[in-house]
């Protein structure tokens, strides 16, 4: 058995005998036949089955999901950003590779 990520979707793989794990973790049976989910904590209950992909998606969700951080993000006056909101835009620079030319990261 095996989670994998494809884009944003964990898909569980496994043996027909192993069918009920996914459905019991909360992942959904999704055409054209493979259970899926793009929760992070319905996926993170087959942690200990993540492929590299998998860790990798999990790991920018937690990123992007964290609540602090000093990045400042350059904004119109007035226009005020959420602690969470800050942390994606970071998150994303740094997928981006933009991170050399922002302060804060």
């Amino acid at each position: 058995m095996i989670v994998t990520a494809h884009g944003a979707t964990y898909v569980w793989q496994g043996s027909f005998d192993e069918r009920a794990i996914p459905e019991q973790a909360g992942f959904e049976w999704c055409e054209p036949g493979s259970w899926q989910t793009q929760r992070h904590g319905i996926a993170a209950k087959l942690k200990e089955h993540f492929d590299a992909a998998a860790h990798s998606l999990a790991a920018r969700a937690a990123e992007s999901s964290s609540v602090g951080g000093d990045f400042e993000v350059p904004a119109n006056p007035g226009c005020v950003f959420l602690p969470y909101q800050k942390a994606g835009i970071a998150a994303m620079i740094k997928i981006l590779g933009l991170a050399t030319e922002c302060k804060g990261l």
